[in-house]
């Protein structure tokens, strides 16, 4: 009977663990966003306006738009925290939370529809590693999480 009973709840006893340690995990992750956040009401944040200006026109003969590029960067201790980002002819914006150098969490807010009604999209990394959305989620893309690692990359060792 013990081992009918043992048996039974060994799944929950096994994948339960797991996700407290997740949660604990972006717990975490969440009190360091909060610090960056705090620390960015009196700290200056660096600010980088680019625009890229295509190189030749259109195929159809129609103008082309430069691109607008916004990035600000906070820095504390000459550790960068987070990262904004955004483009003028894009309806997503980003930000990247770096902790020892390390992304931990980014967030993506993408416009959509004729009323401009934002999405949030959470990424929480441990060790660089995804751990949030896991890869068992039904909206989990790999693509996305991809884009997300090799642009967050990107941007720390360009504002370093």
């Amino acid at each position: 009977m013990k081992l009918k009973i043992f048996l039974l709840l060994f799944p929950i006893f096994l994948f339960g663990q797991k996700s407290i340690e997740n949660s604990n995990e972006i717990k975490l992750i969440e009190s360091r966003l909060k610090f960056a956040d705090s620390i960015s009401s009196f700290t200056a944040e660096e600010t980088q306006n680019i625009e890229v200006i295509p190189a030749h026109g259109r195929i159809d003969g129609e103008p082309t738009e430069s691109t607008k590029i916004n990035i600000r960067i906070l820095k504390h201790s000459n550790q960068v925290l987070r990262i904004c980002y955004n483009q003028s002819n894009s309806k997503e914006f980003w930000k990247y939370y770096y902790y020892d150098s390390k992304l931990i969490y980014a967030e993506l807010n993408k416009l959509r529809g004729k009323r401009e009604m934002v999405t949030k999209k959470k990424f929480y990394f441990q060790n660089e590693n995804l751990i949030s959305p896991s890869y068992s989620d039904r909206n989990y893309d790999v693509e996305e999480e991809v884009k997300i690692f090799i642009k967050g990359k990107e941007l720390l060792k360009s504002s370093i």
